[in-house]
């Protein structure tokens, strides 16, 4: 694991440096249970070691870990019924089974989080904001939760499925949790680059993005009902052209795109001329759109989202997010990655139980390019 050029404010050089250290350990390394198994083939877990000087150390002292694979790990544990109700103002662990190796061959550990809030609908989800506990990365937009229980990054929030909360470790008071809600909701305050303030807060956003894309996966995989409406799939057959006619002439407004393969094709990547994209920190944009049939033909008009997640690696693209306003629900979804002359559909496009949240991955994804992405998503309204 490579360690980054350090900067220091009035903190030591040296105590920044053994606090962004022991970030990386804790936040990148594979536990002990995976470290000293017997999977040598791994192929992640060998470029992690060739990278990562902490974890060689541990290894050279293998020894003392011999009974670890005899012990194990049991996930099996009884609940009290205070801990099963979850509620804003806890500080949980997330549920060590969405932990991974992911990008930069890192084990991703999942995280202490605050629950903010408890979302609407059958999915039982939540929204939760990420912690940590060394004061000397705490910067705009950390809250002290008191009680040397750590910081919450009101910069890092997200959404996570309710059963992937674990032991419950705390409790913040109702006011200061709701501070930090509130602080979520605003643009965070600008940290400057090549500081170890800045490597600190990309690796914990991209720690947040990995337990909280395979949480929602778990959540939405639980509810695998396809949803498409036969008239939507009707839409499949007509001719491109034909419709391209009828939306032209219908809603001139409409910027439709060449060159497509089916009508819905045409009717997916069809944009706004006045739409505001809601661009993510990397060089993707998003725009969303619903599809409505009315009786003189297929009606497009914008949608508003809210994203939690927006991760690019080098070959894949996933986002998850909710629809506005709040209790706003879809039938189905659609979605397509375009960049330059490309076009690729979804793999995989879901929406939860109650239609109000979304989850979409693209694979086999050329690399990352200057040039903006975007990326379209096609909802059809729950009737």
């Amino acid at each position: 694991m490579d360690l980054e050029p350090f900067m220091t404010d009035e903190h030591s050089e040296y105590s920044v440096k053994l606090a962004w250290q022991t970030a990386l350990e804790i936040r990148g390394c594979p536990p002990d249970r995976i470290l000293f198994s017997g999977e040598r083939s791994n192929d992640m877990k060998q470029k992690h070691l060739q990278s990562c000087p902490f974890c060689r150390e541990r290894l050279e002292h293998e020894d003392l870990f011999a009974e670890v694979d005899k012990i194990g790990i049991s996930r099996e544990r009884e609940k009290t019924d205070a801990e099963q109700d979850i509620g804003p103002g806890q500080i949980r662990l997330v549920d060590p089974d969405l932990g991974g190796w992911g990008p930069r061959n890192r084990y991703y550990n999942p995280p202490h989080v605050l629950v903010l809030k408890l979302l609407s609908g059958p999915g039982a989800a939540v929204e939760v904001a990420q912690i940590h506990t060394d004061e000397l990365l705490s910067g705009p937009g950390d809250v002290d939760l008191g009680q040397g229980q750590g910081y919450a990054q009101a910069w890092n929030t997200y959404t996570l499925a309710a059963k992937d909360l674990d032991n419950l470790q705390g409790l913040v008071s109702e006011d200061l949790t709701k501070q930090i809600l509130a602080l979520s909701g605003q643009e965070p305050e600008p940290v400057d680059q090549y500081t170890v303030l800045f490597y600190f807060r990309q690796l914990e956003l991209a720690v947040g993005s990995f337990v909280a894309s395979r949480s929602i996966n778990r959540l939405l995989a639980d509810h695998e009902a396809d949803k498409q409406e036969s008239s939507v799939k009707a839409i499949q057959d007509l001719d491109p052209e034909s419709l391209r006619r009828q939306l032209t002439a219908q809603q001139p407004e409409l910027i439709l795109p060449e060159n497509v393969s089916s009508a819905l094709e045409l009717i997916g990547l069809a944009s706004f001329q006045d739409q505001a994209l809601a661009a993510s920190d990397t060089a993707q944009a998003v725009e969303a759109k619903w599809l409505s049939l009315k009786q003189q033909g297929p009606e497009i008009q914008p949608a508003r989202i809210a994203l939690t997640l927006m991760e690019r690696t080098q070959t894949e693209c996933i986002l998850a997010g909710r629809l506005l306003p709040e209790g706003t629900q879809a039938d189905c979804l659609y979605a397509w990655w375009q960049a330059e002359n490309s076009i690729r559909p979804a793999e995989e496009s879901r929406l939860s139980p109650n239609g109000q949240y979304f989850h979409v991955q693209f694979s086999g994804l050329p690399e990352p390019q200057s040039n903006k992405e975007k990326i379209s998503l096609l909802f059809c309204p729950h009737e």
